[in-house]
């Protein structure tokens, strides 16, 4: 079945939703539905629906409320993951470095569990070559990999693991 709905102007959105019973001041929902997109408002406002309409007495500022509940919660969320990551690779390029040496994990022998009929390593050590390659690229330098290329590029290829996670 072919979709043929028109695309709506916000205005047009902000009436659809007034003319479904959210109280709103309609230059004010307009401007919320300009910075949020009126399937991610509408997602928020579901849970004041009663069929097609909303409950009695629903506001702009009660699905506003929710959404940015919503936004708050998730940035705590990410920035705490963000940390967790940060820590977890530290420890992994810190602990694999001292035990096995900084460029070993360019040997497929500290990998068993890749699976060697499918060539996991080797597509793997690609894919590593690839980011290396990129964040040489002026488009998406990183500092820190042209600098190491430009003082030791003519003795390795990639970097040693501390600077590679920061990749991966």
């Amino acid at each position: 079945m072919q979709f043929e709905k028109p695309a709506l102007t916000f205005e047009a959105q902000a009436d659809l939703l007034l003319g479904r019973g959210l109280y709103a001041d309609r230059e004010e929902l307009v401007k919320r539905l300009q910075a949020t997109n009126y399937f991610r408002f509408c997602a928020y406002a579901w849970v004041f629906q009663d069929g097609d309409r909303y409950q009695a007495g629903t506001t702009l500022e009660q699905v506003w409320r929710l959404y940015t509940f919503d936004h708050r919660l998730r940035t705590l969320f990410i920035d705490a993951i963000e940390s967790i990551e940060v820590q977890v690779r530290t420890q992994l390029a810190y602990q694999f470095a001292h035990k096995h040496g900084g460029f070993a994990y360019l040997e497929e022998s500290n990998f068993p569990n890749f699976n060697v009929e499918e060539d996991d390593f080797k597509k793997w050590r690609a894919k590593i070559k690839g980011q290396v390659k990129q964040s040489v690229n002026p488009k998406g330098a990183e500092m820190f990999v042209v600098n190491y290329f430009r003082d030791h590029g003519d003795a390795h290829e990639l970097l040693p693991v501390w600077m590679m996670v920061e990749l991966m």
